[in-house]
């Protein structure tokens, strides 16, 4: 039975015009925010590794392909949509899609949100908070700001739905549930607090001043089930395609403590000006004081620790799963820390007030200011950066006519080779090649002369700690997944390397060590990485490296790379900590 919310309707009701108004503020400030989204349209990697190159060229929607190990219902239904039209349309599509899902995202949230959280402080924190720019304007990111509707739908009291939208509600949730995995936590997350409002109605007591009995009876069982059917095709799809596990990983407390204790004050407030003990313990207060402080309305209080315990578990998983070694780099994976990040900030403001007027406003105000002084010290991360203009109009006029096409991608470094060829009727399609993330590559030809030459004996290199390095791409993919590249195209690699208390390193060289023997190829230093200089130090502010391979005498097998200063036993090394394979 969906019962009506005990919250008084004044404080959740919106007049229309309220709604378009609110709506075309978070729309102008999101598309500002996504810089040249929408005035000079570009893909951003999956855009077209994944979404465009797999639905180019077949009118056959690809709804239920996995990517990552998940599906991504939404993106691929704008891939569908945009395949109607005319592909020098597309990236501009895409990311109109991007910004329109996530306003309505946050409309949604601010307005399920409103009876708990004020609509200023929820809308500031989607807007204030530091991000590294990948999920504004892309709708291979819109899933992040999906979530958030996803959860306030499904946590928050059921409200009552009139005419269209009674049908159109769980059809979104569905949608939104089939489009990320975290529809599985979700979904998890709601089962242990209807499981504990059973609990708390049969011990008769309830810390959240009869919220927790009462979350059962006001649910949204339409959009519940909604998400059970969407969590568990997901959940289906993800025991498919498990992910490569990580050798070496670390003690459970431990990663906690490297999680919440030094991974999220990075990405939150841009750097880590606490130990890890103190943010923990800080973190610790804030979760406390919205259990156990009867001062601090129920509702809110459950609702807020709904959304805390489904941000902190999403946090955790590419820390548990993965090497979190890139996390501690702003720019890097910045995604996974958003809904925490953002989440914390109403669990700030909840934890500051009681039940008065007057501790509403002084919270308000005292989360305000601190929110505005976390922008203003980052003022650098609060805008999509300027994508590079790689000529989309003439790559989508090349795709108009038969043949095997390299199109360059943001982020630098990223590309997709894309065989189209014309059908009966005219109409260009693209080679059926395996929709895996190992077939994106980066955008060079085949034919650079930089090749990967065999060496006669082995690599000696025996100073093998003397550098310090990180591999961020390979091949257009990020160094965290397996990646097989095939002979026939250009390898291209980039990431980072200095020596401890030396400036840029020179005349570094590529090794692939592994079953077909040892190859050497030149890297390019020199490159800017100023995310490099703020972990380790202003002197290496340009340690970047990149290079592109032709590895068509490479033979097939496994290989672990290494970057070198040389060969021989007096040279020096440092291991990229990643494999590829090559095949044919």
């Amino acid at each position: 039975m969906n019962i009506q919310p005990t919250t008084p309707t004044s404080r959740n009701s919106w007049n229309l015009g309220e709604r378009v108004a609110f709506f075309l503020v978070i729309l102008l400030a999101i598309a500002y925010k996504s810089n040249d989204a929408l005035s000079n349209p570009q893909f951003w990697a999956e855009d077209a590794t994944v979404f465009f190159k797999e639905q180019f060229g077949t009118s056959i929607p690809q709804l239920f392909t996995p990517y990552a190990g998940y599906l991504h219902f939404i993106p691929r239904l704008v891939a569908w949509i945009a395949s109607w039209l005319p592909v020098v349309k597309a990236p501009l599509l895409y990311n109109a899609s991007a910004i329109l899902l996530t306003t309505a995202a946050i409309v949604v949230t601010c307005r399920r949100m409103k009876p708990f959280v004020p609509v200023w402080i929820v809308a500031l924190s989607f807007l204030a908070v530091p991000t590294s720019g990948e999920i504004l304007g892309t709708i291979t990111n819109a899933q992040w700001f999906l979530q958030f509707s996803l959860a306030a739908i499904c946590l928050t009291p059921y409200q009552p739905a009139r005419g269209w939208m009674i049908w159109l509600r769980p059809l979104v949730v569905l949608a939104i549930s089939l489009t990320g995995p975290f529809s599985v936590v979700l979904a998890l997350i709601i089962v242990g607090m209807l499981s504990a409002s059973y609990v708390s109605r049969a011990i008769k007591r309830d810390p959240f001043n009869g919220a927790l009995g009462g979350f059962a009876a006001t649910r949204d069982w339409t959009a519940l089930a909604a998400l059970c059917v969407g969590a568990i095709v997901q959940a289906v799809v993800v025991i498919a395609h498990p992910s490569a596990e990580v050798e070496g990983q670390k003690h459970l407390f431990t990663l906690l403590k490297i999680t919440f204790g030094e991974l999220v004050p990075i990405h939150a407030f841009g750097s880590s000006f606490l130990s890890p003990t103190l943010w923990i313990l800080m973190f610790a207060v804030i979760v406390g004081t919205l259990t156990f402080s009867t001062r601090i309305e129920g509702r809110s209080r459950l609702i807020v620790l709904g959304f805390f315990a489904f941000a902190a578990a999403e946090t955790f998983a590419p820390v548990r799963l993965r090497d979190f070694a890139p996390l501690y780099q702003f720019m890097l994976a910045d995604r996974y820390f958003y809904l925490i990040k953002v989440v914390l900030w109403w669990a700030v403001w909840l934890s500051l007030t009681n039940t008065s007027r007057r501790s509403r406003r002084n919270a308000t105000i005292a989360t305000t200011a601190l929110l505005s002084l976390v922008a203003v010290t980052n003022q650098q991360y609060l805008r999509r950066p300027t994508f590079v203009d790689f000529d989309w109009r003439h790559h989508a006029a090349l795709l108009e006519t038969p043949g095997s096409y390299t199109v360059p991608l943001n982020p630098q470094g990223w590309g997709v080779i894309i065989d189209s060829k014309a059908s009966e009727n005219g109409v260009t399609g693209a080679e059926a090649i395996e929709p895996t993330p190992t077939q994106s590559v980066a955008p060079m030809p085949a034919s650079s002369d930089n090749f990967a030459q065999k060496l006669d004996g082995d690599f000696k290199a025996a100073n093998r700690d003397a550098l310090k390095c990180r591999l961020d791409l390979a091949s257009g993919l990020p160094a965290t997944e397996n990646v097989v590249i095939r002979r026939g195209e250009g390898a291209s690699f980039e990431g980072w390397a200095f020596e401890p208390g030396k400036a840029t390193l020179a005349g570094t060289q590529l090794v692939l060590q592994g079953t077909g023997g040892s190859y050497l190829a030149k890297v390019n230093g020199g490159a800017a990485r100023p995310d490099v200089a703020s972990a380790f130090g202003p002197e290496q502010a340009n340690a970047g490296f990149t290079t592109v391979v032709d590895i068509s005498k490479v033979a097939a097998g496994d290989y672990v790379l290494w970057l070198a200063t040389g060969i021989d036993e007096a040279d020096k090394a440092c291991n990229l900590q990643f494999s590829v394979k090559i095949e044919d």
